[in-house]
């Protein structure tokens, strides 16, 4: 880690000084959500006000049940990204279990904008293994 000097004169971690591990200042959504076609998740705080972007983390998701804490799978959404093409119709592909003879992957689809992300079809089929994972955070990073 490296360090940097403050403006109080006093050496800390450079990411002390910019509030970066300050994980629960810097959480901006929790639940568990596919999420669906339509759907909407609005941050706390707009990704171009982010330093860098969100980060949306995943979990294991049993149909009927709910939420696991295990099986996690993190994907940045970065600002910058947002400012210059349009995000409808992004697509993450993540991995939902594994043995030691397989692994299966699955997939969601959403739509970002400044201020919210809106699910996308097919985000809880059984068909595609989509109904096991669910979104449960986002950070800004």
């Amino acid at each position: 880690m490296r360090a940097t000097l403050s403006s109080d004169g006093v050496w800390k971690p450079w990411n002390k000084i910019l509030g970066m591990n300050d994980h629960k200042s810097n959480l901006l959504w929790q639940g568990a959500a596919y999420p669906l076609q339509g759907y909407t998740i609005t941050p706390t705080k707009k990704l171009s006000e982010c330093r860098n972007g969100w980060v949306l983390i995943f979990s294991d998701y049993d149909y009927g049940v709910g939420s696991n804490n295990f099986h996690w799978v993190q994907h940045r959404v970065h600002k910058g990204f947002l400012e210059n093409h349009s995000m409808s119709g992004y697509y993450f592909v993540m991995q939902r279990a594994m043995s030691g003879l397989s692994t299966a992957i699955t997939g969601k689809a959403m739509d970002f904008y400044d201020n919210k992300i809106v699910g996308g079809e097919y985000n809880d089929s059984d068909e595609n293994g989509s109904r096991d994972v669910c979104l449960r955070y986002i950070y800004e990073w």
